[in-house]
């Protein structure tokens, strides 16, 4: 699993699935408190295999 986070605490993670296929998920940290891991959009999670995120320490860009 890439794991990497915001300067925010916002994580962004890889997580295979059973076919194969990578999904990239995130979780925010709101009110001192960790959300639970939701995939980031369709636009995000296309193609083969989704993996090794990087999100920028602003938010304003995942790669």
């Amino acid at each position: 699993m890439g794991l990497t986070v915001s300067s925010k605490g916002t994580y962004v993670f890889d997580e295979a699935t059973r076919d194969g296929k990578g999904v990239l998920r995130y979780s925010r940290l709101v009110d001192g408190k960790r959300e639970a891991p939701r995939p980031l959009s369709k636009v995000i999670n296309t193609g083969k295999w989704n993996g090794h995120p990087f999100i920028a320490p602003d938010e304003s860009y995942i790669m």
